[in-house]
């Protein structure tokens, strides 16, 4: 789904919470998304897609009730990514089951709620906590994400002056993933949550104020990180 078509999207803020295996039950997992976007934002989004075999032409949405209609008659087996959009506002990318590095023995799911950082203040843990356990995740933070660049990807996106849009398609702010149980993280950003390898491991790069969520894993917030891009 391109989120915002032709059009110039504002900067966004990206919240990104991490799995590494499939969520227990996708349906729950998606009706608790729906549920937190609609407390946060007031509303939910107005354009839906489903990658699978679905029926939605590739390129097309649909709207909130052909949505979970379809849904509602073939199930939520099949489907690799699930999206919606408010175009411009706030919307979330759902992926499921990629393969980390190329490898079918490791895979990994990532849930992404984005919103336009200049039309809405969000509570980070208002919004994350609902999403943890249901998605199984094991760590996520927040990212400031330019106009000029892919939400999904971080790599610019590219305008011709015919009007065709692509993406430098690369998974390089991915690489930490496979060894997040070894501790690995990759950077520290405004809003954190890790897991318990994690926070040992940055427990000696001086991150030692931290909140444990209900789950199992930790918060911190650091107000002067790096929130573009971070590293640590």
């Amino acid at each position: 789904m391109d989120l915002f078509k032709k059009e110039v999207r504002p900067p966004v803020t990206a919240i990104k919470l991490y799995g590494l295996r499939e969520p227990a039950d996708r349906e729950v997992l998606l009706s608790s998304i729906l549920d937190s976007i609609r407390s946060t934002f007031g509303a939910l989004p107005v354009e839906y897609d489903i990658c699978g075999p679905y029926g939605i032409k590739k390129g097309t949405t649909v709207g909130l009730k052909a949505f979970q209609n379809t849904l509602a008659k073939r199930g939520h087996d099949k489907y690799y990514t699930l999206s919606g959009a408010t175009s411009g506002q706030f919307g979330f990318n759902l992926l499921l089951g990629a393969r980390i590095n190329g490898t079918a023995c490791s895979t990994y799911s990532e849930l992404i709620v984005w919103y336009a950082s200049d039309n809405y203040s969000v509570d980070f843990l208002e919004l994350v906590i609902p999403l943890l356990e249901p998605l199984d995740a094991v760590c996520g933070f927040d990212i400031d994400i330019p106009a000029s660049d892919n939400i999904s990807t971080e790599t610019k996106i590219k305008r011709s002056v015919f009007g065709s849009i692509s993406v430098d398609v690369n998974h390089k702010h991915l690489a930490w993933l496979s060894s997040i149980h070894e501790g690995a993280v990759r950077g520290v950003f405004r809003n954190n949550v890790v897991n318990d390898q994690q926070l040992a491991s940055l427990s000696g790069n001086g991150i030692t104020v931290f909140q444990t969520l209900p789950n199992g894993l930790h918060y911190f917030h650091l107000p002067n990180a790096r929130h573009q891009h971070g590293r640590f």
